[in-house]
């Protein structure tokens, strides 16, 4: 389970809910573990024995090790090699994004972005992609289906763009990026748990999240600085003003990699 906050229930503002430094963090930090558990309690209705969770968020340290359920393990902290999906093999069974978000530049998407600031938009082999498709993928490499994806109801649809079988959870309705519809905490939990519980119970029928290979990951960048250090890559294009290019030939593996070394070198050109 990989679980990131922007798309928790009750959770609506960048500066004072998803960055530790703000007011409400706290709180958000606990409606996220709480959504966690609403995740992990439905799979385990459906018969799960062994459940991983990523903290997925900004530092990756959000989730307190005692509000998780005690049946599940939570992998926490930062530079993680795998960011987002650390753990994730082809041991497993299935994934399930807690608290995703849709894409940078949707219009109606809660906090919506892609991996980190910097991106305005992102393309898999042509197509606008977000999060959910770039984890989802490389859960799908290892033959492992997404079966599960809360959140808002434009992170529903994009979801549901990419693979119509994936089951959803929508927790709020996003008026605006910075405003959201949002349902009572509880009656949230309780759609997550249905929903995971119903996942699990037909994963049988979602098929794993796959891109045709070779598979070129696009990135337009916000600002031109970005995509003048990110072309010193090795095996990058520059595609124009503000967008990079990287085709992976090898397997979807290289090419994840090879997007979250983009983008932690186009981080360090944010204040150029």
């Amino acid at each position: 389970m990989s679980a990131d906050i922007e798309g928790v229930s009750g959770v609506a503002s960048d500066q004072r809910q998803a960055e530790s430094s703000g007011m409400d963090y706290q709180r958000a930090r606990r409606l996220m573990a709480l959504d966690v558990n609403a995740a992990i309690e439905g799979l385990m209705m459906a018969g799960a024995k062994e459940i991983v969770v990523n903290d997925s968020h900004g530092g990756m340290t959000n989730l307190w090790p005692e509000d998780i359920h005690p049946e599940a393990q939570l992998i926490l902290g930062g530079r993680k090699p795998l960011s987002m999906m650390q753990g994730i093999d082809a041991s497993y069974d299935a994934a399930v994004f807690v608290g995703y978000h849709a894409r940078a530049g949707s219009r109606y998407g809660t906090l919506a972005h892609t991996y980190s600031g910097q991106i305005f938009e992102l393309r898999l082999n042509g197509k606008p992609a977000g999060e959910t498709q770039v984890n989802g993928a490389l859960a799908g490499y290892f033959g492992v289906p997404l079966i599960l994806v809360t959140g808002d109801q434009e992170l529903a649809q994009q979801v549901k763009e990419s693979n119509p079988a994936i089951e959803t959870a929508v927790v709020k309705y996003a008026h605006t990026r910075g405003a959201t519809q949002c349902l009572h905490p509880e009656k949230g939990r309780a759609i997550i748990r249905e929903a995971a519980q119903r996942a699990l119970q037909r994963k049988q029928d979602i098929a794993p999240l796959k891109y045709e290979m070779p598979v070129r990951f696009e990135v337009t960048f916000y600002a031109t600085q970005m995509a003048d250090i990110v072309e010193r890559v090795p095996g990058t294009e520059r595609v124009d003003n503000r967008t990079v290019s990287y085709v992976a030939q090898k397997d979807y593996l290289e090419g994840f990699k090879a997007f979250l070394a983009i983008m932690s070198l186009s981080a360090g050109a944010k204040d150029v």
